[in-house]
């Protein structure tokens, strides 16, 4: 079976990689018309791409980011197409991470293209419930049209090894893009609260509020939050196998409610206990005191007792780590999502 593979994503993309490494054992071919052109070029090039391949598959599979792709697939073709959205391109410029201001010229296109592109796709795969609901209700797009798929971790590169770190100090450790969506400010604040506690920060990225928050960093004289620059994904492991405890999010922006991040997956790929923000979301998966500990979002004292609570109970640790470790042997590893993502789009063969 030759499925198309449309759009402008990275052919190096970690997700849409371990998503698709097994789909050999499928009998699946992915055919490539990509562009990595910049401006109005990538369209020119993937539309004499796509008519020099369109005998070729029966399936168009438009990967993360692909709101562009996917309208552009939807005028040229009548051939199925599968969008894997991932989240709103509207929700994050305009609403969570407001580099866009609502209301303006640009959202409204934001807006417009995050609507036509469900219009155009056939299957729309999202992480969560939650996110599903936002797109059914925001856009107006039919509930029969969404499948849920889990963002997964790569388990090649996270998985559970001898712990490697320090005695005698307790470390703490993020990673992710420094945006409005993770809260990075409480966790500042929460170490502040803790500053007399033998525990270390480690927060690992870079992105939109790095700025401002090396700023409150300095502001709150936090010698044990240590900012290291983002690296390869095997690099993190590296850094999240040193860590006593992994942190998800904790913002308070309408889109902290309805996705897990990355990062969590991956502590729990690496049998790490996680701290997050409570949310609709993470319910979807994980339960609190079982599988994952949970805190009030945007609320650094709240956090910090969170914190405190792991540190000096280690079988509580050790129990969290472990359930959440089994529920991503049993939901959430490579072979159950890639076969869950193959049942998807063998819908639209029969």
């Amino acid at each position: 079976m030759n499925i198309c593979f449309f759009g402008i994503y990275k052919s190096n993309d970690l997700r849409l990689n371990f998503l698709t490494r097994e789909w050999k054992n499928f009998g699946i071919n992915i055919i490539e018309c990509r562009s990595g052109q910049a401006g109005l070029k990538k369209y020119w090039e993937l539309i004499v791409k796509y008519w020099r391949l369109k005998k070729d598959f029966k399936i168009i599979f438009i990967p993360f980011p692909g709101y562009q792709a996917a309208v552009l697939a939807g005028i040229l073709s009548r051939k199925p197409i599968i969008f894997d959205a991932f989240n709103s391109i509207y929700d994050s410029a305009v609403c969570d991470r407001r580099q866009v201001k609502q209301g303006s010229f640009k959202a409204k296109y934001y807006f417009i293209l995050n609507k036509l592109a469900c219009q155009f796709a056939d299957i729309i795969i999202l992480d969560t419930r939650e996110h599903i609901k936002y797109f059914i209700e925001t856009f107006k797009i039919k509930p029969a049209k969404f499948r849920q798929l889990w963002a997964g971790s790569d388990d090649r590169i996270f998985y559970p090894r001898d712990e490697d770190h320090a005695p005698g100090n307790f470390n703490v450790y993020w990673h992710g893009t420094f945006i409005p969506l993770h809260g990075i400010e409480y966790i500042l604040q929460a170490a502040k609260i803790l500053a007399n506690e033998t525990i270390t920060f480690n927060l690992v990225g870079n992105g939109q509020t790095f700025s401002a928050m090396n700023a409150l960093k300095e502001e709150l004289n936090l010698t044990k939050v240590n900012f290291i620059a983002s690296n390869k994904a095997e690099k993190l492991a590296d850094l999240m196998n040193e860590a006593d405890l992994c942190l998800g999010i904790f913002g308070s922006t309408p889109k902290a409610a309805r996705v897990i991040p990355f990062k969590v997956f991956d502590a729990l790929a690496m049998a790490k206990p996680v701290l997050t923000g409570n949310s609709p979301a993470i319910q979807e998966l994980l339960k609190n005191e079982a599988s994952v500990l949970l805190c009030n979002p945007a609320d650094p004292k709240d956090l910090a007792e969170k914190i405190l609570i792991l540190k000096n109970d280690p079988v509580l640790r050790k129990k969290i780590a472990q359930n959440g470790y089994e529920i991503f042997q049993k939901k959430l590893s490579v072979r159950i999502l890639s076969a869950r993502l193959w049942e998807i789009i063998s819908e639209r063969l029969q």
